[in-house]
């Protein structure tokens, strides 16, 4: 297999089919569940703040925190609607591009004819199938940290402490080894359950079977992406450490003509920012789908 001629050729179509970003910027968002933990920061503040606020001023707060809940109800209510709706949006496109790029990579990579919006539809047809798979990858995750802490927690519970540190040492070597093992298959059982239109299950085990026959080229072709997406990153932190370094130079010699101007600025700055971040890693999680992608079909053609 010509893995840098894969990736070469996967970086070509990536760059020329602009409309696969689109999906690659709601499709990024699979592997990523990223959560905000205030618990630390929070005890920190809370026992050095907690001794000047008398009983007083807890109620006070505590009824002005009541009233305001109480005027704006239906506002508040009205957000949690939107966030909520707004979070199913978003995890549909999710769902959607990730069958999208697929099938748009493989018709592309055949010379057939494709845009945004037949890829659309097809990722949406396969909607239920690729949320099949994931919440069973879920599943396998989930029955697989039960056979690590239940175990772990009712040997504490028992006393053996001795034991459940060697259990759980054990059973995060392997558990861990299973988490690599499904992050190198889950993709390719999403290429299977796209291309080759099996089911949930049959998608997984004739990933597995691909993977295990295909596993030097599996191997090295998710090195060189790994390593491929090490660069990209530092470059890309490197050039907007210079960028961003620049943008605030130029923010505080506005702001200390202008606060007004300065704040403005600021938020203009700071959104074109974070809109360029969107844009590259939309095209990066393209091209990690692309490569994939063009992998599998290699692969499956010269078995």
């Amino acid at each position: 297999m010509d893995y840098f001629g894969t990736l070469k050729k996967a970086f070509k179509l990536t760059l020329k089919n602009r409309f696969l970003w689109i999906f690659g910027l709601f499709a990024g968002a699979a592997g990523s569940y990223a959560g905000l933990n205030f618990g630390p920061m929070a005890g920190a503040r809370g026992g050095s703040s907690s001794d000047s606020i008398t009983e007083e001023q807890k109620v006070q707060i505590a009824t002005m925190v009541a009233n305001f809940v109480n005027n704006n109800i239906m506002w508040i209510l009205f957000a949690l609607l939107i966030f909520l709706l707004l979070a199913v949006l978003m995890f549909v496109l999710n769902i959607i591009s990730q069958g999208a790029l697929v099938e748009a990579t493989y018709k592309i990579d055949k010379k057939e004819r494709t845009d945004f919006w037949k890829a659309f539809h097809f990722g949406a047809k396969e909607f239920w199938r690729v949320w099949g798979m994931i919440i069973l990858y879920m599943l396998m995750v989930f029955g697989a940290g039960c056979l690590v802490f239940i175990p772990v927690a009712t040997m504490i519970s028992m006393g053996n402490i001795f034991l459940a540190v060697a259990w759980g040492i054990l059973m995060m070597t392997v558990f861990a080894i299973f988490m690599m093992l499904i992050g190198i298959v889950s993709p390719y059982s999403l290429r299977v359950i796209v291309l080759e239109r099996l089911g949930i299950w049959e998608s997984i085990r004739e990933s597995l079977h691909f993977v295990r026959k295909n596993v030097v080229s599996v191997i090295i072709m998710y090195l060189l992406v790994m390593g491929a997406g090490l660069v990209y990153s530092t470059v890309l932190c490197i050039g907007l450490m210079l960028v961003g370094g620049i943008l605030f130079a130029i923010g505080y010699v506005v702001w200390m003509a202008s606060a007004t101007v300065g704040s403005i600025y600021a938020i203009l700055a700071a959104t074109g920012f974070c809109a360029v971040l969107m844009v590259f890693g939309a095209i990066f999680n393209s091209f990690n789908s692309v490569v994939l992608t063009l992998t599998y079909d290699q692969l499956k053609r010269r078995a």
